[in-house]
């Protein structure tokens, strides 16, 4: 009776836990609205402005003009079905799949995700990986939502930072892969340390958080054989690092 009660009592936590990696992944679509719609906005504007040419064109029988501009008009179609293909990826429930994936793609998909709140925040990122892939196993999906909340933190607290930048490094070191996140604003208050990966834990000003994000991410590196953590760097900035294990192919190579 006893295992059977530690079973039911391990799936709800493994179904409770789910459910909060889904909040967080909502939560986040939420907070990228206003980029989402100002990355949709432009080609929209631009294939309006396109179509309004061919019609002009049709008018004064200049068929040989359409295709280029119709070519523009698809290949714009194309921009906005990216955006929302990988948001549709990333709101989708994780599958649990434990995959091997190249951490390089991972990184890059997180940062097309966030460009424009990037562009709209003003903040510079610089982006330093590998020339060669970087294979680890585990859930994707998850592991760029770890990424998205890495890079929403720094820019809540870089919002009264003159220059704001945002720095990002992917490296091997052995048997491990290691990504590094930090900023150049205020730090990790010291109060808070490593108090930062428990649930209802927050830097961000009351209301703009619940400090759920980043015990989500801790939980889900752990998950993956990893280690999570931060420290303030010298002489301003938090830095946050994930470690975790490469895979069996990679190790071997």
């Amino acid at each position: 009776q006893e295992v059977e009660e530690r079973k039911r009592t391990e799936h709800e936590l493994r179904a409770a836990q789910e459910e909060l990696v889904q909040a967080g992944k909502l939560a986040a679509l939420g907070e990228m609205a206003t980029a989402i719609a100002h990355e949709l906005n432009q080609p929209i504007a631009a294939a309006k402005t396109y179509i309004a040419s061919c019609q002009l064109m049709l008018k004064r029988n200049k068929l040989d003009d359409l295709a280029p501009t119709l070519d523009k008009v698809s290949d714009l179609g194309d921009r906005m079905a990216k955006v929302t293909g990988s948001l549709k990826s990333f709101a989708r429930r994780s599958s649990d799949k434990n995959l091997e994936f190249d951490l390089r793609q991972a990184i890059k998909e997180a940062v097309s995700l966030m460009k424009h709140q990037f562009h709209v925040e003003d903040c510079d990122l610089k982006l330093s990986m590998p020339g060669q892939p970087i294979l680890i196993m585990g859930d994707r999906m998850r592991l760029e939502q770890v990424l998205i909340n890495l890079f929403r933190n720094a820019l809540d607290a870089l919002h009264e930072t003159d220059g704001p930048q945002i720095n990002v490094k992917l490296s091997m070191d052995n048997d491990q892969a290691m990504i590094k996140v930090w900023d150049n604003g205020p730090g990790v208050p010291e109060e808070i340390g490593n108090k930062i990966f428990e649930p209802f834990v927050t830097t961000k000003k009351e209301g703009i958080g619940v400090g759920l994000g980043l015990s989500i991410s801790y939980k889900i590196v752990k998950d993956m054989g990893g280690h999570f953590r931060v420290t303030n760097r010298t002489p301003s900035g938090a830095e946050f690092s994930v470690q975790i294990p490469l895979s069996n192919k990679q190790q071997e190579g």
